[in-house]
């Protein structure tokens, strides 16, 4: 992960414009992040107080920016999107939706049907 707060090599910085490389390939681990060649970018524009107060943190935190930002960044989006990856049902919904399953005589409506198509041709 590379920010440079500088926006894009060779031009003059604007006010309040960070560009951040972020690893695009799902990679878990942080620690492979840092010695794996990073191409990819993300742009932020923000306000220079906010800028700022991102500078400030990382240096208190003794970490350079980019370490900052995607210490805070990273987890938190590894944590929405397992959070979307989930269901949580109640004791009450558990059980009807158990029951469904177990019901020999349970046949699809066209949703269901429709919704295994769409599900089989997206994993083809």
């Amino acid at each position: 992960m590379v920010l440079k707060t500088d926006g894009h090599p060779g031009r003059q910085p604007e006010e309040g414009t960070m560009a951040v490389a972020v690893k695009n390939d799902g990679t878990s681990d942080d620690r492979a992040e840092s010695t794996q060649v990073k191409g990819e970018r993300l742009d932020l524009r923000i306000a220079s107080d906010v800028k700022g107060m991102i500078e400030k943190a990382a240096t208190i935190s003794g970490l350079p920016v980019s370490a900052f930002v995607l210490s805070v960044v990273v987890p938190h989006a590894r944590q929405v999107i397992h959070e979307s990856q989930q269901l949580t049902l109640s004791s009450r919904d558990r059980d009807r939706f158990l029951a469904a399953l177990d019901d020999e005589n349970a046949k699809p409506n066209a949703a269901l049907l429709r919704a295994a198509e769409r599900f089989n041709a997206a994993t083809r």
